[in-house]
């Protein structure tokens, strides 16, 4: 598993990467990257089946990202034990992001998950 930089994941985004935001439903509508799609990590069983259900498939390109990279790490291993074969975690996550100045949301216009 690759980690990039917050600038390397808008580059990749830019080529037609997805990038998954493993938080919370709740912590993503609060604060998210401009166009990432929410897959919450919690529960884990469920990830995988969930990430099908939102379209992902194993082989698309995807960043996965969390608040500080601890959960997008273990969020890609689970992805490349079940056949994603080109995913990258975004390290130290929305955190760096948010340090580097790239953009961010906080309008709360996300669509809220449902819980499992």
């Amino acid at each position: 598993m690759a980690l990039v930089t917050p600038k390397e994941a808008l580059a990749r985004v830019r080529r037609g990467w997805t990038l998954v935001d493993v938080r919370s439903a709740h912590d993503f509508c609060e604060l998210r990257i401009p166009g990432a799609l929410n897959v919450p990590f919690d529960p884990a069983p469920y990830f995988v089946a969930r990430l099908a259900l939102e379209g992902c498939e194993t082989t698309d390109c995807i960043i996965v990202s969390c608040a500080d990279g601890g959960v997008s790490g273990r969020a890609a291993v689970r992805m490349a034990a079940c056949g994603f074969r080109a995913v990258a975690c975004l390290y130290r996550g929305i955190t760096a992001w948010l340090a580097c100045g790239l953009p961010l949301c906080c309008d709360g216009t996300a669509k809220p998950q449902i819980a499992d």
